[in-house]
């Protein structure tokens, strides 16, 4: 069993909207469980289909495990959809994620699936997750393993993780063993929001980098730039650079070698081009997702000083980002749990707890503060 539970790419608001499509799904489960709600009438019956019941179906749940993986998926997901749409467009892309995905079991639905209703949000979620894969096709996504007795986290692309449940979903609906889970409202559900999102960029309707799957299958994304002569060109521009102009110039063509490397996933070279950027522009902020993605792979490489400077940096060059209260809780942690410097440690946490929005979290950074009051001496 392999469980998405989180993302690494930060987010620029809150994705409220996202949030309250969660909460309608609690609640409406809520009114099943107490009040009971006519399946063969709100479900989708593919024999018996009427106008309404794609959209309702999406919001009822076969019991608390089929409600918690759906919602889990969404949330994983979701955030980062809604914040790339907004909050409106996102409404109405999940929507129609439901409306469609639906339609599209029902077409499919043949013999004693036919006449037996489809519930769930699986079919607007994977819309969702579609859409998510043109916008972030080689973030890192959280995976939660359980096999027998085994179990445990990883990382990986997204395109992995998210290859895998379609590959899934493909074999069952060309087998014939999906059972009872609608594979064909899964696969429809993908299809549209995949091509949603593919629109979307191609129109230049969302913002767009050298990440998004367009990119990277037109050619924008630039070639892995492995060849050290290509950071050094930079780092020797930086070093000759005497005016303002010559420095700020630098800096932006550092910048862009950078986000090509992790665009290209040569962390190693980013992680050396990054140090010396660093070292030569060190109030001067690089593009976020470029930022965390190379800070979280630091950390996945065993390089905590480099993770912890680069999770600091990106607090002080992006002060005001959704994600600068987290990067101050990594910072504050890595540097008094693991590198040995409590005081710095302590005041990070400190300063992050007073600007963390989510209370459990601030909870949680002043308690490892307090943990390292002692240690300061």
């Amino acid at each position: 069993m392999l469980i998405p539970y989180g993302v690494d790419n930060p987010m620029g608001r809150l994705p409220w909207m996202n949030w309250a499509i969660i909460g309608a799904n609690v609640a409406v489960f809520g009114v099943q469980v107490f009040e009971g709600v006519d399946l063969t009438v709100y479900g989708t019956v593919p024999a018996d289909l009427r106008w309404y019941q794609p959209l309702t179906s999406a919001f009822l749940h076969g019991g608390v495990i089929h409600l918690l993986a759906n919602m889990v998926f969404l949330w994983t997901f979701g955030n980062n959809v809604n914040d790339k749409l907004g909050h409106w467009r996102y409404l109405a892309a999940y929507v129609a994620f439901a409306y469609l995905s639906d339609l599209g079991h029902a077409l499919m639905a043949s013999g004693w699936m036919a006449g037996i209703p489809c519930i769930g949000a699986s079919g607007a979620i994977f819309g969702v997750v579609g859409t998510y894969l043109t916008f972030y096709p080689i973030h890192d996504v959280k995976i939660f393993y359980f096999v027998v007795f085994l179990f445990g986290t990883f990382r990986c692309s997204a395109y992995w993780i998210i290859g895998f449940y379609v590959t899934w979903d493909v074999y069952h609906a060309t087998t014939g063993t999906g059972g009872a889970v609608a594979v064909a409202a899964h696969l429809a559900g993908f299809a549209v929001g995949a091509a949603l999102g593919m629109l979307l960029l191609s129109r230049n309707w969302v913002e767009r980098d050298d990440y998004d799957l367009l990119s990277r299958l037109t050619g924008r994304h630039k070639p892995r730039l492995t060849e050290r002569a290509s950071r050094q060109q930079a780092l020797q521009s930086a070093a000759a650079s005497d005016t303002q102009a010559e420095k700020l110039a630098a800096a932006g063509r550092m910048r862009a070698a950078l986000q090509s490397q992790v665009a290209a996933e040569d962390f190693a070279g980013a992680a050396e081009l990054y140090r010396a950027f660093l070292d030569a522009f060190p109030a001067e902020p690089i593009d976020e997702r470029t930022h965390v993605a190379l800070a979280n792979w630091l950390i996945r490489a065993g390089r905590q000083a480099e993770a912890a400077a680069a999770f600091h940096h990106f607090a002080l060059t992006h002060p005001r980002h959704a994600q600068a209260a987290h990067a101050l809780y990594s910072a504050g942690l890595l540097y008094g749990q693991s590198l040995g410097q409590p005081a710095r440690g302590h005041a990070l946490l400190k300063e992050a707890a007073a600007r963390l929005q989510d209370p459990a979290k601030a909870r949680r950074a002043l308690e490892a503060a307090k943990a390292l009051e002692p240690l300061r001496g």
